[in-house]
């Protein structure tokens, strides 16, 4: 249904999880996908998938929790049409924003937020030269509903909501399009270690009206939408993907 034939996507965080998804369902469009993160054996992985698949991607394993590796990245990868932010801090510790660290500070800001807005800033020059392209940024669902103990992941997350609307205003004149996708529940190894908790596995699923977790297909295959040219009217939105947390709390009367 949706063919991105001759497209060229970057997709951060392509080693597992989300953005694995993601780079597999954009190839299947027919997009060429360069796979990056800092794990070249998982990535590797990812490609191999991709092509038995007949599918087309090449690995640029990084490190982009530094601009100067995000640049690095964004000069290796050609012409991208596509760009996915989907790296972001993984290895959240709960924590009280009275003791938080400098370093958990500056680790948040550079890969959940700045690590993405130096790509743009890199990659969408290009894209407004050709007259099109589509940005994505993969949010959450904390930048919306406050969260406490993860306050700078959430605040990071925020401002990329507002990089993407505020962006994307800037790029829509010269055929650019940027949203964003907020998450909630996504059946990942990250979200495991809590779902492996009963007590909270089953506090998690009480607040999701639809009553089951997404999975990464799910969100890659809105990315694929976005990519596509059935989406050339849509930019400066953000979707949600939470099975209907962010509706409200959930309460059935009888």
């Amino acid at each position: 249904m949706f063919d991105l034939t001759g497209k060229r996507a970057l997709i951060t965080g392509a080693s597992r999880g989300i953005g694995k998804a993601i780079a597999q369902s954009l190839a299947k469009a027919n997009a060429e996908v360069v796979l990056t993160a800092r794990d070249e054996s998982a990535l590797n992985s990812v490609r191999d998938s991709i092509v038995v698949d007949d599918g087309s991607a090449v690995v640029i394993a990084g490190d982009l929790s530094t601009r100067d590796g995000c640049r690095t990245l964004a000069a290796c990868s050609g012409n991208i049409d596509i760009l996915v932010n989907n790296a972001a801090m993984t290895d959240l510790q709960k924590m009280p924003i009275v003791t938080e660290s400098d370093e958990s500070w500056d680790r948040n800001i550079e890969l959940s937020l700045m690590a993405p807005v130096t790509l743009i800033t890199a990659l969408a020059p290009k894209m407004m030269e050709r007259g099109h392209g589509s940005v994505i940024n993969i949010s959450s669902v904390v930048a919306k509903d406050p969260t406490p103990n993860i306050v700078p992941y959430a605040a990071m997350k925020a401002a990329l909501e507002m990089v993407t609307r505020a962006g994307a205003l800037e790029l829509a004149p010269h055929g650019v399009r940027m949203n964003a996708i907020r998450c909630g529940m996504v059946k990942t190894e990250q979200l495991k270690r809590f779902l492996d908790n009963p007590a909270l596995r089953d506090e998690l699923m009480a607040s999701v009206p639809m009553g089951r977790i997404a999975k990464p297909e799910e969100v890659a295959q809105l990315c694929v939408y976005l990519s596509s040219g059935l989406a050339e009217n849509i930019t400066g939105s953000i979707y949600t993907i939470d099975g209907g947390m962010s509706a409200g709390r959930f309460v059935e009367v009888s």
